[in-house]
């Protein structure tokens, strides 16, 4: 067995399976392939006592910390639990663990070239799956699919099919949160990669016109209000500007004819939208779905639930029945401590952002890790996005690539600097 050939494609499989439908319960495609990979990989690296990445290595031991001080707060808390939802629960943090665990070892003798053309492959495959979502979107405004939808959702009764009564589609994924978290991170995979070329090719402006559509089409908040916020953000500062804004200014166009032409009359879903802008709510209601703006909102309300039931070590897992954010979520299943894991780690990556900004020699990749981790900062009010179904394990790949990526760029500078010292 080839450990290396394993690793090498193993990215592109993850992403792949993230878009696979479920097998038999809650087990879908992603799971047979993650994990039995890793005890494969993760057992070669200790039993050749490989090198770590000390970036990997410490988000490694943060999100093991909080798993710990989770599971012991559901085993030794006063409420009672469901088992298969507590192991749901766990199982969406390990999975991130599992992925930081197997990247932070360094296999081979790395080059920057090699981990660039691995995140450029990996936000292609992104992009054409995201593609091809939208198409089935297509269908489901035409064509009832709910029998073919149900193996990507779990049952029939599920999210998205109760969305899809709204207007809200959102194809193979089971919620419109997981969707427009999912195309709003295919976005910044467009940016990447248009920074990357020389020139747009026609294959890539069709691929950004049905992530738009189909974006649009879920009606998700993260999406309309984050995802394109940080997408234009991200064309504000590319060194293409001139040529993005021009297809951008001609993509919105054909966007928003399509939509006014076609789809008022096939997507229910446009009166849902408009309601956004025509809302008397204040701003941080509207933009959160009442999940934050008052004394009275929901989150505000389960932030204090867990606060007078357990504050230090919060409920664990299976007591809660949904996370309607990333932030409540660490404080749900791991009181204040987990809590203070969840903004350490933020902070942690945003210090790595700065820093790689400030290098300013590679600047697509910097540019590309700050936007993931607004993304993540923003999104994760609305949505647990690190640990989200199907988009977490996505998410989690472009973290630790792009963490492989600026490690391997400190060690050749500290090599051209030694190098300088030497000659001196």
């Amino acid at each position: 067995m080839n450990i290396l050939k394993i690793y090498d494609v193993l990215p592109y499989a993850l992403i792949i399976s993230s878009f696979g439908f479920y097998i038999i319960g809650g087990l879908r495609i992603e799971h047979l392939i993650l994990y039995p990979i890793a005890v494969i990989l993760i057992g070669f690296a200790i039993r050749n006592k490989l090198p770590v990445f000390i970036s990997h290595l410490f988000i490694h031991l943060l999100w093991l910390f909080l798993l710990i001080v989770a599971i012991l707060a559901t085993l030794i808390g006063n409420g009672e639990y469901l088992f298969i939802k507590a192991l749901a629960d766990m199982e969406s943090f390990i999975q991130p663990l599992v992925v930081i665990s197997i990247f932070m070892f360094a296999y081979r003798t790395y080059s920057i070239g090699k981990v660039e053309n691995n995140l450029i492959l990996s936000c292609k495959i992104l992009l054409f799956l995201l593609s091809l979502n939208t198409l089935f979107i297509f269908i489901s405004l035409f064509v009832d699919i709910s029998e073919v939808g149900k193996h990507f959702w779990g049952s029939e009764d599920s999210v998205a099919a109760r969305a899809a009564t709204n207007g809200r589609y959102s194809g193979i994924f089971n919620q419109p949160l997981e969707a427009g978290v999912m195309y709003s991170l295919g976005l910044l995979c467009w940016i990447y990669i248009s920074g990357k070329m020389r020139v747009l090719k026609i294959n890539y402006i069709t691929s950004l016109f049905l992530i738009l559509i189909g974006g649009l089409i879920t009606v998700s908040k993260i999406f309309l209000f984050g995802g394109i916020f940080l997408f234009l953000v991200g064309i504000l500062f590319s060194k293409k500007k001139g040529t993005l804004v021009f297809w951008l200014i001609n993509l919105s166009v054909i966007v928003g004819s399509l939509t006014y032409i076609f789809l008022l009359k096939q997507w229910s879903g446009l009166n849902y939208l408009l309601r956004f802008f025509n809302s008397s709510d204040n701003w941080i209601k509207l933009l959160t779905a009442g999940r934050f703006g008052g004394e009275d909102s929901q989150q505000v309300l389960l932030f204090n639930e867990v606060w007078k039931e357990s504050p230090f070590f919060g409920r664990g897992f299976g007591q809660t029945p949904v996370y309607d954010s990333g932030y409540f979520q660490f404080f749900a299943v791991g009181g204040s401590i987990g809590f203070t894991l969840f903004i350490l780690l933020l902070l942690y990556l945003s210090i790595l952002s700065a820093i790689f900004i400030k290098q300013n020699r590679f600047q697509e990749e910097s540019k590309f890790f700050l936007l993931i981790n607004l993304l993540i900062i923003g999104s994760s009010i609305g949505s647990p996005t690190l640990t989200l179904n199907r988009v977490s394990l996505v998410m989690w790949i472009f973290i630790v690539l792009l963490l492989q990526f600026f490690h391997i760029e400190r060690v050749d500078n500290n090599k051209i600097t030694e190098a300088k010292t030497k000659k001196s």
